[in-house]
């Protein structure tokens, strides 16, 4: 198992396969979810963890780890959350608001 699936298994008991998830961006839709709930129950640990995976998938070699960190999270992150609050900032590094 990559690294990324056993980081997402381990950390959000996310599922692999045909009927689950087969990919890092179906992981990312979760996780888009699973951060707009964390957000209105104000589950700060839930939270960390998610930008803590999106970070660490950000930083690493493989395209379609950091693509999909970007692209499919990031990117969308204030349109899934709708909120720009001191907990919305927690999880994301300074590089994020660098330029």
């Amino acid at each position: 198992m990559s690294v990324w699936r056993r980081k997402a298994t381990e950390l959000f008991d996310i599922r692999f396969g045909t009927i689950f998830h087969e990919t890092i961006y179906d992981v990312f839709q979760t996780l888009s979810d699973m951060v707009k709930e964390a957000h209105h129950r104000g589950d700060v640990e839930q939270l960390k963890k998610i930008y803590e995976y999106a970070e660490w998938c950000s930083n690493q070699r493989a395209e379609d780890l950091w693509n999909a960190a970007g692209v499919f999270f990031y990117e969308h992150l204030v349109d899934v959350t709708k909120l720009l609050t001191k907990q919305f900032l927690i999880g994301l590094s300074q590089e994020y608001f660098a330029n």
